[in-house]
């Protein structure tokens, strides 16, 4: 009986490890891409009141990778095993409201397009409502685990979907 329980605790910890690795592979990739596309100065062009391609489209990159930081963090925490914890939440989920945050930074200090401004107005309320609900991990009473979970599912659907309109709508602008 104590050998079984050895192992799966082992296999616990390897898939609290990978998981962790995981969404610190997302966000080092995300980083990364931020300040390649930070380094490129934007063309000194004369002031009008439209955005330049080269800005809408660090938007939109920064908009599909943090699409894909939502995605890896919900398999994330899809591949815990066995009765999740507070703690194994947790590790997954505060790297993930950092780079809600970092997001929200970007997205604020961009200059959307007209015809993007109503889809970044949904992904901006989206994204502060989720900061706010998701940073109670930490002093989260076990027994609201599974009502947490299921806000986090929720909150991602919408802002998936939030997302993805944002998405469209930038890439509508550049075409």
């Amino acid at each position: 009986m104590h050998h079984h329980h050895n192992r799966r605790s082992r296999a616990f910890t390897t898939t609290v490890a990978l998981a962790s690795l995981l969404v610190v592979f997302v966000i080092v990739t995300v980083v990364m891409v931020l300040l390649h596309h930070s380094d490129t100065p934007p063309p000194r062009t004369a002031t009008t009141p439209t955005v330049s391609p080269p800005k809408t489209a660090r938007l939109q990159t920064a908009t599909t990778t943090m699409d894909s930081n939502v995605s890896a963090t919900s398999a994330a925490l899809h591949s815990l095993n066995g009765i999740p914890t507070t703690v194994t939440v947790a590790a997954v989920i505060n790297p993930y409201i950092s780079t809600l945050q970092h997001y929200q930074a970007v997205l604020s200090g961009a200059k959307v397009p007209s015809a993007a401004r109503g889809a970044a107005a949904d992904v901006r309320a989206q994204l502060s409502q989720d900061v706010q609900s998701l940073a109670t991990i930490d002093g989260l009473q076990p027994l609201r685990l599974g009502t947490y979970l299921e806000e986090f599912g929720t909150g991602v659907t919408q802002l998936q979907k939030d997302l993805v309109t944002l998405e469209h709508a930038l890439r509508a602008r550049t075409r």
